[in-house]
Parts: C-alpha cells; structure tokens; sequence
C-alpha cells in the first residue's frame, strides 16, 4: 500500500492522481470490511421507511430503489419537495418532473433514518396541504 505520494517531478498532478488513488483504496477497504452489508441492512430499513410514508401520502405513485438510492415518483411536480425538504432540514433532490431522489451517505443508521424519513414525511405532507 502506498503511504505518501511520490516526491519525485514534484508536479502538483502527481499529488492529485496520488490522493485520488489512496481514496479509492480506502473506499475499497470499506467495502472489504463490511460496508456492503451495511449498505444492505440500512437500504432495506430505508425502503420500509419510505413504503409507509408513501402509504400516507395518495400523490406517491411508487417508491423504487436499491441499497441506499431510492426514488419516490408522484403524481405531481417534485420541485416543491426540495425546498419543503430543505426547510425540515432534509436534503433530497428532483431527478425528474415527478420524482424526489434521497442518497443518504454510506455511513448512514437506522436512527438518523428515521430523522431524515420523518422530515420528509413532514414535507410531504406540507406539500399535499398546499394542494
């Protein structure tokens, strides 16, 4: 494994290529040491998490994801989710006309789901109140 960046050229690229190599073994190393299994047991949590928001909520259409992307698709615009969400302190984002993508971070636990999912639920009901 390598322990620092190269010294010889001294050209600043080297330290770049350098950081982004040793970022990507680190990564890798996660992944050997049980990210994976993480990522499996907190997405299938997540995705229970938003089914039962989504059965609140008669403008969700449909819920759909893996791991820990998931996608609710409405039967409206998504773009006031965004601020509502943002307002609650949720960070979710509008990949389509009618869809909110959540991509909480790898690291992510059960307790801070349920956090981000009740916000969001908060949001989504903001939103069908305004309706």
């Amino acid at each position: 494994m390598i322990a620092e960046p190269p010294l010889d050229g001294g050209v600043k690229v080297t330290r770049t290529v350098w950081l982004a190599c040793r970022a990507a073994l680190y990564f890798v190393e996660q992944l050997q040491g049980g990210l994976l299994a993480h990522v499996a047991r907190v997405g299938a949590y997540l995705e229970h998490r938003l089914r039962a928001v989504a059965s609140r909520h008669d403008f969700v259409k449909e819920v759909r994801g893996a791991g820990l992307i998931w996608g609710l698709e409405l039967t409206r615009d998504a773009g006031p989710v965004v601020p509502l969400g943002l307002a609650r302190g949720v960070v979710v984002n509008r990949t389509a006309d009618k869809v909110v993508r959540l991509l909480p971070p790898y690291v992510i636990e059960e307790a801070e789901i349920d956090e981000a999912v009740g916000r969001l639920d908060a949001a989504l009901s903001d939103l069908g109140a305004s309706a």
